[in-house]
């Protein structure tokens, strides 16, 4: 361009911004600076952008307008234009915020466009509506808007009420919603107007609904919430209406099965049953009183609450009632009703089992010349009322001459009273005492059963004696602890400093009860000498005459005279012995077909090399067979071992090598025996393992093969040892279950058999789950019991613990019955059942104990028979025989008096104090045609007496001799003839 300046002219760029320099030139070719220059071409409008423009009402005066940013390439959007009109056509207003919307206006038109430094854009086109918000809600259930309490049994299915409305019109409510909410917030249901339960009927603006729900049975107990909503038209930001909430109580159900039983003298458990649907949190409030009545202020505040089940009540007062009542809380503290009244009285101590008192007398008493008395009692055990918890001791009172003077307290059970004058007489009582210090009732007067301060004394029962053991019984006068020494030399039993051989403690046992030492060990054929050593409690032992008492064990020997019998193939070892024993062989080869036989070969040796052939029978004559190898040496020892363990051996011990003997060559004579399997049997058959048994004609390997089909053998058990008798144990089989088998083997030659097919089922082991008290009475108890299977059956009981009685069970089945008879009264007794089914499997109970009662009833007198005796023509008196049977044991007598007036009777018999329960008395001396009345006294053994109602019978008329008829002749024609009959009356 010139000096002046230049234009340039027709540019054709695109859209955007673009950048220029320029520069001048003087005359003198001098060139200034740059200047820059920029310059926006600007040809296209904005473009709609993403999201596209909308209209939205969210209130009655408010309307969102909302769109995406518009876009321009060149300079960029400068502002939006926001028109609005109440028709599509003519917008009034260019600001992008109007708040003076009138309501009144229901429908508006809205546009926007986009403005940028040189273009505006399209315009954008949208409409909506101002929109009212709904009418608040009032919501009911059951008419009530306040909370609702449902109550166990009461009906579930709630009634729902409410009116929904809204200025916009029925129209504009879309949604009615129903929302139950659990305890914790969570949503238990939710449902709407599409739902059958629900159902509106319009009203003016909207509309009145009914629905119902029922509360689901299952429910924990608790406060659960209930309210409605009410939704409108608006898409984007839809108005929500929520009513009031309506909360409804679900009251817990009472506690069940309470329980209250006395735990000790101030102390009363309680236990319950939670009820059926109770939550975390849910506890119980325990309340107590000491009156039934209901209206008692103690039902108005519990004395505890707790989260658990079971409660124990203290600080009470002994041998007292209390009365209790529960209530469930749950976590929202919402309470049940009460549980029903229960009752309990706290117990008082067990009284000391007094019918195991020793060696005093507690009622009277005369001191011994040692001046003191022992006094022993056993556990107490608890009965009605009375509790052994807390119990801590015994305090005995002491009466000198029948005034109670002292106490003392211990806390072993007996009392060894000291330093006694022995001009008074001493009575003793026995309480229990326990932690609180509050003491039983009295103990009954305990019985005398020896002589303070003597010796016990004992008696043997048995002595069983065997090679090297005995078995020693016996029994004390007085409870003791037992223990038997045993010597070869009777000075070890008598020297004080002599250390005797020591058999062993028998035990503590009452009196009467039967101790028992085992002893192992003896040498055979040998006396050996003993002696019992019985000291009571108070450390007094018994008097032993050790001359007296001897045993003498068995002698047992194997016969020298042993007979070897051989074949190419088998050997037989015969041999006697002098008691029954079982018989092993054990042998070892010496040489092989005529080849020495080294260490290395019996060490990987087969059964022919070395081994032993056994049989557990007890015999006295002894024949044990095995498999050999042709042409070989063998040597050998004998062993029999007797049924109580002594084992003697041929040659004996010590006494140098084993014989030997030489089996014969295979020779073409040689019988050739095919194997065969017989006398198959199944022994020992348990729940869950059976042996199998068989016999072959000549030495096989032992297999079983067994499983649950029949021909399919899925398990095999055995061995390669060759043998001729075979014992298989099959184990861990499934009880209950029925197995196939066969037995299979190979002989030397490898030549098998296989058996027919077996099966056996694997018995359940007897269990006894049921064992019930039918019934006790003073004299005899009746167990009922039940086992899983057949058994034989017994009961073994007694006064303790060792259980010296049996009683068998006549019945082979599952049900068994057993009467326990001739039993003592008031007393405790131990007992156990046991069993054994088929297949000798055994099992034991545990120990159950009752107490018989005291028997207060006397004997029940039946069957009565008179008949009386006929005179002869000697007799001067008549005589009657009365017979009867009482329904337990007693003593007889008979009452009787002349004439029929009951209740004078002038004679009576000597009273028979033998206890039975037939009984037979023969009275004399009595007036020939006679009338008699008479009655029967029974007498038990606890002395309670029994009176028979009265009973007459008539003596018969004597027959009359030659002289009487004679005299009665004379006595009617003289007088003075009448004086001789009283010559021939009772003086």
């Amino acid at each position: 361009a010139d000096a002046a300046g230049g234009t340039l002219s027709k540019l054709s760029q695109a859209d955007g911004a673009w950048y220029f320099r320029v520069k001048a030139r003087d005359e003198a070719g001098n060139w200034s600076a740059y200047s820059q220059l920029i310059v926006r071409i600007d040809t296209t409008a904005p473009t709609f952008g993403d999201p596209a423009f909308a209209a939205n009402g969210v209130s009655d005066t408010v309307i969102d307008l909302s769109w995406g940013a518009y876009l321009d390439p060149s300079s960029g959007v400068k502002e939006y234009k926001v028109y609005r009109s109440t028709l599509k056509a003519n917008p009034v207003s260019t600001s992008t915020s109007d708040p003076n919307i009138d309501p009144s206006s229901l429908t508006y038109t809205n546009l926007v466009s986009a403005q940028s430094s040189a273009n505006q854009s399209l315009v954008a086109y949208s409409h909506s509506k101002t929109n009212f918000i709904p009418d608040s809600i009032t919501f009911r259930v059951n008419t009530s808007a306040g909370p609702v309490s449902v109550n166990p049994g009461d009906n579930r299915n709630l009634s729902l009420t409410w009116t929904t409305t809204d200025p916009d019109g029925a129209g504009d409510i879309i949604t009615t919603r129903v929302t139950v909410k659990k305890p914790d917030d969570s949503v238990l249901a939710t449902f709407d107007q599409t739902d059958p339960r629900m159902v509106r009927a319009s009203v003016a603006n909207g509309y009145q609904i009914t629905a119902t729900y029922a509360l689901p049975a299952d429910l924990t107990y608790g406060n659960y919430s209930i309210l409605v909503t009410t939704i409108d038209t608006i898409v984007l930001n839809a108005h929500t209406k929520n009513s009031n909430t309506v909360v409804v109580k679900v009251i817990p159900d009472k506690p069940a099965n309470v329980t209250v039983t006395g735990y000790s003298s101030t102390q009363i458990d309680l236990s319950w049953q939670a009820p059926p649907y109770v939550g975390a949190g849910t506890q119980y409030e325990i309340y107590r009183s000491a009156s039934s009545d209901s209206g008692d202020v103690a039902w108005n505040t519990p004395i505890i609450t707790v989260g658990t089940l079971t409660h124990r009540d203290s600080t009470l007062l002994a041998d007292t009632t209390y009365y209790y009542k529960l209530k469930t809380v749950d976590a929202n503290s919402n309470k049940s009703a009460f549980s029903d009244l229960t009752t309990q009285k706290t117990p008082t101590p067990a009284v000391p089992n007094s019918s195991a008192v020793k060696l005093i007398d507690a009622s009277s008493v005369e001191a011994p010349v040692e001046n003191r008395f022992v006094l022993v009692w056993n556990d107490p055990v608890a009965g009605t009322d009375t509790t052994l918890n807390g119990i801590t001791g015994y305090q005995i009172e002491i009466a000198e001459d029948d005034v109670y003077v002292r106490t003392a307290e211990t806390t072993n059970k007996y009392l060894v009273d000291l330093n006694l004058p022995s001009s008074k007489k001493f009575t003793y009582r026995i309480r229990t005492k326990d932690s609180f210090n509050n003491l039983s009732k009295i103990s009954e007067s305990p019985t005398k059963e020896g002589i303070p301060g003597s010796k016990p004394s004992v008696s043997i029962s048995s002595v069983e004696v065997g090679v090297s053991s005995a078995t020693i019984k016996w029994t004390a006068t007085q409870e003791s602890e037992t223990q038997a020494l045993y010597s070869t030399n009777k000075d070890d039993l008598t020297n004080s400093n002599a250390a005797p051989s020591f058999a062993g403690v028998g035990g503590r046992r009452t009196a009467g009860a039967e101790h028992k030492v085992d002893i192992a060990g003896l040498k055979p054929n040998t006396t050996y000498y003993y002696k019992i050593v019985s000291r009571n409690i108070l450390g007094f032992a018994n008097d032993f005459d050790v001359d007296a008492h001897t045993f003498k064990t068995q002698d047992f020997s194997i016969d020298s005279s042993v007979s070897i019998k051989t074949n190419s193939s088998s050997i037989s070892v015969q041999w006697k012995t002098t008691l029954p024993s079982d018989s092993l062989v054990e042998y070892q080869i010496v040489t092989k077909k005529g080849m020495n036989v080294t260490s290395e070969d019996l060490k990987n040796a087969s059964s022919l090399m070395k081994g032993g052939a056994f049989k557990s029978d007890p015999v006295t004559e002894h024949a044990v067979d095995f498999a050999a190898i042709p042409g070989s040496k063998y040597s050998y020892r004998i062993v029999s071992k007797t049924n109580d363990g002594y084992i003697a051996y041929y040659p004996p011990v010590g006494s140098g090598e084993w014989p030997t003997f030489l089996t014969p060559s295979d020779d073409n004579a040689k019988i050739s025996v095919t194997p065969d399997a017989t006398k198959v049997a199944e022994e020992n058959i348990t729940a869950t393992s059976a042996r199998i048994a068989w016999d072959t004609a000549i030495p096989t390997t032992s297999w079983v093969d067994y499983g649950l089909e029949p021909g399919k053998y899925s398990m095999s058990a055995g061995d390669n040892q060759l043998n001729t008798h075979h014992v298989i144990d099959l184990k861990n089989l499934t009880p209950g279950q029925l197995y196939y088998y066969k037995v299979r083997g190979k002989d030397a030659s490898e030549l098998e058999y296989i058996s027919s097919e077996y099966q056996f089922t694997a018995v359940l082991r007897p269990e006894i789950p049921n064992i019930k008290i039918k019934s006790v009475t003073s004299y005899a108890a009746t167990i009922f019991w039940e086992s899983n299977v057949n058994v034989e059956t017994m009961v073994a009981y007694g006064k303790d613990e060792a259980l010296g009685l049996r009683k068998v069970s006549s019945e082979q089945g599952k049900a068994h019955e057993v009467t326990l008879e001739s039993l003592d009264d008031n007393t405790q007794y131990y007992f156990q059942v046991l069993a054994k089914d088929k297949h000798g499997n055994e099992t034991k109970s545990d120990v159950f104990n009752f107490k018989t009662p005291l028997d207060t009833t006397g004997a029940e007198i039946k069957d009565l028979k008179i008949d009386l005796l006929p005179m002869g023509t000697e007799d001067e008196y008549a005589g009657v025989i009365i017979s009867w049977n009482t329904n337990k044991p007693a003593a007889k007598q008979i009452e009787y008096g002349e004439g029929v007036i009951s209740g004078k009777y002038e004679y009576k018999t000597t009273e028979d104090s033998n206890m039975s329960t037939g009984h037979t008395v023969i009275v004399k001396d009595l007036n020939p045609s006679s009338t008699y009345h008479f009655r029967i006294k029974a007498t038990d053994k606890r002395g309670n007496i029994t009176h028979s109602q009265d009973f007459s019978f008539v003596t018969p008329t004597k027959e009359k001799s030659i002289l009487q008829l004679i005299i009665k002749s004379l006595e009617e024609t003289f007088s003075w003839v009448k004086n001789i009959g009283g010559l021939f009356k009772r003086g």
